[in-house]
């Protein structure tokens, strides 16, 4: 983990002078672009940058921007702030001094539960399983759904192993504002369980037709976490 009593010496090692970053504009919108940009200049005392952007310019003042970069494989580094000034191909960018970690899987799998009370049951080897507090939703995209259940014991030959269980799902999403309703309905295989001290972890993956609500669903959850994100780092 990244050591506050040397944030800037974080920041100047892994947000280096002439190194590029991914840029992502608007990035508290469903209209949210990314790039690939260049760091130029740095004043790492008063949080500054000067970018890069090849092409037509994108930033405009005012701007909330993240950038980031790959860190230990499997997650990303970024900094939140704001456009100072835009002219041509380049920007002026105040950042907040702290280094912020993000799991590159959150732009493809996102937890609704922020915004939605979620409902429903999973059909799988001639059962039935209700959402509850032993079978929760732990995170979902287009392409599949995975649960940490404890209400159900799996065979350790299944275990961490590719599996292909047939079953279906049917789940409602409640808007916790709105009390709009969409809902998941459809065919499902269970891919993989692995055992955690909390319980099992199961992934499925949707199979044949899938509700038409599910895009909404993951696009309005990325939305929400990503204005938490930016309230609290603002």
């Amino acid at each position: 983990m990244f050591n506050k009593n040397k944030c800037r010496e974080d920041i100047q090692e892994h947000f280096r002078l002439n190194s590029y970053v991914d840029l992502a504009i608007n990035y508290d919108m469903d209209n949210q672009s990314i790039d690939r940009v260049k760091i130029r200049k740095a004043d790492y005392v008063k949080h500054l940058l000067v970018i890069y952007q090849p092409g037509s310019s994108k930033a405009r003042k005012g701007q909330m921007v993240n950038i980031s970069t790959l860190y230990l494989r499997e997650n990303r580094i970024s900094l939140f702030g704001k456009v100072l000034q835009a002219e041509s191909n380049f920007f002026i960018m105040k950042y907040k001094p702290e280094i912020v970690l993000i799991n590159l899987r959150r732009g493809f799998r996102e937890n609704p539960k922020l915004l939605f009370d979620i409902d429903g049951k999973i059909e799988l080897l001639e059962k039935e399983r209700y959402i509850s507090e032993k079978l929760i939703l732990k995170d979902l995209s287009l392409t599949g759904a995975g649960f940490l259940s404890s209400d159900y014991k799996w065979e350790k030959e299944r275990l961490n192993k590719r599996l292909d269980i047939e079953g279906s799902m049917h789940l409602n999403f409640i808007n916790k504002k709105t009390r709009e309703v969409f809902a998941v309905s459809g065919n499902i295989n269970l891919v993989r369980v692995i055992h955690t001290p909390n319980g099992y972890l199961e992934g499925y993956e949707f199979s044949g037709k899938k509700s038409d609500d599910i895009s909404k669903i993951v696009m309005d959850s990325q939305i929400a976490h990503r204005q938490a994100e930016i309230k609290y780092y603002d």
